[in-house]
């Protein structure tokens, strides 16, 4: 889950795909 490493800053279609992006 590298996805986690990307910040909040990301687009909200990241937290649909991965909600650990919330982190």
């Amino acid at each position: 889950m590298k996805e986690s490493n990307f910040p909040v800053a990301r687009p909200p279609l990241r937290k649909i795909q991965c909600p650990d992006t919330r982190f």
